[in-house]
């Protein structure tokens, strides 16, 4: 025992050694200049070496050694501080007391001139953990200091390698710059970095996100440190309910590429004066083959990215996020920008799994790994290659809704987890009635979750944290899960069927990996399973993977723009000049179609835009939309509906519905809708081009096929608006609608799979729509037209009947110990039916000077709520009776 305490003593005192020498002057700055970049050699430097790099540490890089017969002012400061740090004992003190300590190691003749030092490994320790104490960065460039900020709030404690070699090497962004990291590298967290530089130089930012999911986990992991530094942060997408105030107010917006390429189409104002511009994902930008089927048409979203990026370069900074892709060098020709593509990277172990006429054979990529049983399938034989799977995360991805539940029932039954209760319920949250969300309570009560759109955002949300944290180890997930955020998971198994292997290449594939993420890799390995179809279901399995393992990566080429693109870009020039002569109409759309990538890729691309622009004009000025005698000019409704963001292919094929001089009842409003692109795109899909987009864009006419499925799918959609406006809930908005289409397809083929999120996006995008067709109806003077849209428009947002829809009980704000919150519907509708059909009737109904007691409790007893809440509501409603009275 005591030579135990003794050895403990010892070793106690050895580290107070060494932590005396590190608390010398300049012993952390000489450790640094002596320490190698990732990946670099360690060097053996010179006296002169080190005292240079210390200067160039504190802000004073070497001067240009070039001849001259002067020195400038700058060069005779810098010699002053050589010599005075060269010559001065504290530095060679020091060095010496760190060579002691066992942290440097020295060679050659004694004296400063002859010596040469080398940073030892346990100098490379000890430098690790100071910086980890001292913040990670002790660089003081601008990056430096906006990244010092980032990483005390994140509490991170080390720096991935691409980070540390980029926030190394950047003093400043300057100019547009291309960022290629592998995924789960940490892209987003340097993105921020310079998006706090930015917003420091009182410069607004605009973040361009792929997807909600990705946008809300900006705004969720952001927004908080943003608002204690003073910069405020907006979402920006459909389901955001920000007002142009708002967003003309934001110091930071973070946008769906759509939904922004709308704005910035329309020139909202609050678009015109962003300063950068971040662009993640930007391998979005690859197209797929041209559209080659009627239902095809604008379903590719690279050539709407190409456009927007395209209008927002040249007066913003641009930076882009993405992995690697393809001949970076057009790109970032096109951009007029530097690229950042560090080489240091960490790979997981991969694997592919291949079923054989005896089983399953799962061997490692390099072909040095290969592992058989008898098992016939796949998920099994990952399972048993894993090993003891409750000690393993695992992430499986599929390419469908359907596949998705599939895998999770299987690992449900087969493969359970433990799990928290309190997890679950936290997860579910108030969606349990929902279809999809009680699905998901079943597989979760086994420890096995599915992610895909069918679940309602919030949920989504709250279930995509949980994950984050590791209280859920197992998640099936189609592909919208891989963009964006990495989650700690130890295996992704890729589950390839036709439809995933259709539409995954070399760089999808990365991405998916890529979940993992680099942090978690590097602290605990990672391993990814593609499991690869059976021959006879179409491509040769080895060819797949071949391609996905080993091919080189492709480059970036955007589609075409579709029709809608086009009539969008027309109505740009449109917009501008009142008149447009054909040479003034064919520049301007050169002036924008120039700037894109493809583009820069395609020299024809320009010339075949403007010949669909002159096709789409003449089809417009047949429908008197554009007149076209003395040149192209907009006519009144045709003019409105640019400057309130309708698509003039919209206004064309819904015209004759709503020039109608009848005020529109229900199913006239919603038969308007559902001819509007943005309601036929949402699930279940039923887009139907019109004549004039199938010429323009040259494939054949819609078949039987798809006429039949356009004709299902409306009648679902008809059916969810009008169960959700009867104040049904989302489970028997549901189930009627599925029956609806049952009775004209009873295959129920491609649209079975409808869910709760689903539904909402599609009744937010249809509110939109009759938020914009109210506002184009008002400045056409058709008041009593627009007022029936706008009141469609509440009941849509709220799920009411035309009563409730009408009263103020919309506009009460209910505080709590956790925030501010609004009636539900069903509270709405229980108020009303008992007689509380305004905010002053909350107040009043109860009043009765003969009771004693307050009318507070008489409302609380008989308006049906619980008490706690109807106490709260009374309370809200008389807060709001005396703001009112103090305005007037």
């Amino acid at each position: 025992m005591r030579e135990m305490a003794r050895k403990g003593e010892d070793a106690l005192q050895d580290l107070r050694e060494k932590l005396k020498a590190l608390s010398n002057r300049y012993a952390v700055e000489l450790l640094e200049v002596l320490n190698p970049k990732a990946g670099d050699i360690i060097p053996d430097m010179g006296w002169v070496d080190i005292v240079e790099g210390i200067l160039e540490m504190q802000g004073w890089p070497r001067p240009n050694r070039a001849d001259k017969e002067e020195r400038s002012q700058y060069e005779a400061e810098y010699e002053e501080l050589r010599k005075r740090l060269s010559t001065r004992g504290t530095l060679y003190d020091s060095m010496q007391k760190l060579e002691n300590a066992g942290f440097v190691r020295a060679s050659g003749e004694r004296g400063r001139k002859h010596r040469r030092y080398r940073i030892t490994h346990s100098g490379r320790l000890a430098l690790d953990a100071v910086k980890t104490i001292h913040g990670l960065i002790l660089t003081p460039t601008e990056v430096g200091k906006a990244a010092r900020t980032l990483l005390r709030y994140k509490n991170f404690v080390r720096l991935m390698p691409a980070q540390a070699k980029f926030l190394g090497e950047m003093g400043d962004v300057h100019g547009n710059l291309i960022i290629q990291m592998p995924p789960g590298s940490g892209k987003t967290f340097l993105a921020m970095v310079i998006v706090l530089m930015r917003l420091q130089q009182g410069i607004r930012c605009l973040y361009l996100a792929p997807y909600k999911s990705l946008s809300r986990q900006i705004v969720d992991e952001y927004e908080e440190l943003f608002n204690q530094l003073g910069y405020s942060m907006v979402r920006y997408d459909v389901q955001s309910d920000a007002s142009e105030h708002t967003l003309e107010q934001a110091d930071l917006v973070v946008g769906i590429y759509e939904s922004v390429l709308s704005a910035v189409m329309a020139r909202k104002q609050w678009a015109e004066d962003i300063g950068l511009v971040i662009v993640d994902e930007l391998t979005e930008l690859g197209g797929v083959p041209s559209e080659r089927t009627a239902h095809e048409i604008g379903e590719n979203r690279s050539s709407r990215l190409d456009l927007l990026i395209a209008l927002l370069k040249g007066r913003r900074q641009i930076i882009t996020l993405s992995s690697r892709f393809g001949d970076t060098d057009n790109v970032a020709r096109w951009l007029n920008a530097d690229v950042f593509r560090p080489s240091v990277r960490i790979v997981p172990d991969e694997f592919t799994v291949t079923n054989t006429s005896n089983g399953v054979l799962i061997a490692s990529a390099d072909g040095t790994q290969q592992f058989t049983t008898s098992v016939r399938s796949r998920l099994d034989a990952i399972h048993e290659h894993i090993g003891d799977y409750s000690k393993r995360t695992l992430l499986v991805v599929t390419g469908t809704r359907e596949a998705a539940e599939y895998y999770a029932a299987r690992i449900a039954d087969s493969y359970p987890r433990e799990i928290d209760q309190h997890t679950i319920e936290y997860v579910i949250g108030e969606s349990g009635s929902h279809p999809a969300a009680s699905r998901l309570r079943r597989f979760l009560s086994q420890g096995v979750a599915f992610h895909h759109a069918g679940l309602d955002l919030s949920l989504r949300a709250r279930l995509e944290r949980k994950i984050k944290e590791g209280k859920i180890e197992c998640v099936v997930a189609t592909t919208g899960i891989t963009a964006g955020t990495s989650f700690p998971f130890d295996c992704v198994a890729i589950m390839l069927d036709q439809n995933l292997t259709k539409r995954i290449d070399r760089s999808r594939y990365l991405q998916i990996a890529g979940r993992i993420g680099e942090y978690h890799l590097a602290e605990h390995g990672g391993t990814v399973y593609l499991a690869l179809p059976r021959a006879e279901e179409g491509e040769n399995p080895n060819i797949i993977a071949s391609r996905l393992l080993h091919q080189p990566l492709q480059p970036l080429r955007p589609n075409r723009v579709d029709p809608r693109l086009v009539s969008a870009i027309l109505a740009i020039g449109l917009s501008r000049e009142k008149i447009l002569t054909p040479d003034i109409m064919e520049n301007l759309i050169r002036s924008v179609i120039e700037k894109t990538l493809r583009a820069a890729l395609d020299e024809e691309y320009a010339d075949s835009v403007c010949q669909q622009a002159t096709i789409l004009v003449d089809w417009l000025a047949e429908r008197g939309l554009i007149q076209s005698k003395r040149g192209v000019e907009l006519s009144r409704e045709a003019q409105t509906a640019i400057e309130v963001g309708i698509n003039l292919l919209d206004l064309a094929e819904a015209w004759d519905l709503i020039a109608n001089s009848e005020p529109p009842d229900e199913d006239r409003i919603i038969e308007i809708l559902l001819r509007f692109h943005l309601v036929q795109a949402a699930r279940p899909k039923s887009p139907l081009p019109l004549d004039i987009e199938i010429k323009m864009a040259n494939v054949e006419p819609p078949d039987e096929g798809l006429l039949r499925r356009v004709e299902v799918r409306n009648a679902i959609k008809r059916e969810v608006f009008r169960g959700w406006l009867e104040e049904k809930s989302v489970r028997e908005c549901i189930q009627s609608a599925l029956m609806a289409g049952a009775m004209l397809d009873e295959k129920r083929t491609q649209w079975s799979k409808f869910d709760e999120g689903d539904m909402m996006t599609m009744v937010e995008e249809a509110a939109d729509i009759a938020h914009i067709i109210s506002e184009f109806l008002e400045r056409n003077g058709m008041s009593v037209a627009a007022q029936c849209f706008a009141l469609f428009e509440t009941r849509l947002r709220w799920g009411l009947q035309q009563d409730a829809a009408s009263t103020d009980l919309l506009q009460l704000m209910i505080p709590s110990e956790t925030g501010v919150s609004q009636l539900t519907r069903r509270e709405i509708r229980m108020l009303i039916d008992g007689g509380y059909t305004s905010i002053e009737r909350i107040v009043r109904k109860d009043v009765d000077p003969t009771d004693a007691k307050p009318t507070r409790e008489r409302f609380a007893k008989r308006c049906g709520l619980p008490r706690k809440r109807a106490l709260a509501i009374y309370k809200a409603a008389q807060a709001h009776m005396r703001r009112a009275r103090a305005r007037r």
